[in-house]
C-alpha cells in the first residue's frame, strides 16, 4: 500500500511505497495522507515518487497541478497482504508481552497458547490465500 504524506495545507511532506518502508521510516508531523494500491496505480506511484512536489491533497482528494487524479481501488490482493502483516505484527507484540511476564500464572500461559493458536490459524488461512491467488 503506498501513501503519500502530507501537511496542513496539502503539501507532500514524504511518500512510502510498502507498510515496511512506513514502519522503518515513520513520517512525524504529517497532517495526513493518502493511500493507494501500488500494483493497481504502478505509473501513478512511480509519478509521485519522481515528482511529489506536483501534487497537492485537497479534501481528501489527490491532485496534481490542480486537477484531481484517479486512484485505481485496492486489490484484493494487497488488502489480504496488509492483513496478514498487520496480523503477524500484533502476534509478534502479543507474545512479547507474555514473554516479557516474570512469571505466568497457568491461567496467563493457557490464555496464551489459546490467542497464539487464533492468530497463528488466522495468519496460516491468509498465506494459503495470497498463495493460491484470492
Amino acid at each position: 500500500m503506498a501513501r503519500l504524506y502530507h501537511d496542513a495545507q496539502g503539501v507532500p511532506v514524504a511518500f512510502r511505497r510498502t507498510a515496511e518502508e512506513e514502519a522503518a521510516f515513520p513520517v512525524a508531523g504529517a497532517a495526513g495522507s493518502v493511500a493507494f494500491d501500488e500494483a493497481a496505480n504502478a505509473v501513478l506511484a512511480q509519478q509521485v515518487a519522481d515528482g511529489p512536489q506536483a501534487y497537492r491533497v485537497v479534501a481528501g482528494v489527490l491532485r496534481r497541478d490542480g486537477v484531481a487524479v484517479a486512484v485505481a481501488a485496492d486489490t484484493q490482493r494487497k488488502q489480504d497482504y496488509e492483513a496478514l502483516v498487520s496480523g503477524a505484527a500484533q502476534a509478534v507484540a502479543d507474545n512479547a508481552a507474555f514473554l516479557a511476564l516474570a512469571s505466568p500464572g497457568n491461567a496467563q500461559v493457557a490464555a496464551q497458547v489459546k490467542a497464539l493458536s487464533r492468530q497463528s490459524s488466522q495468519i496460516i488461512k491468509r498465506l494459503l490465500q495470497l498463495a493460491r491467488g484470492f
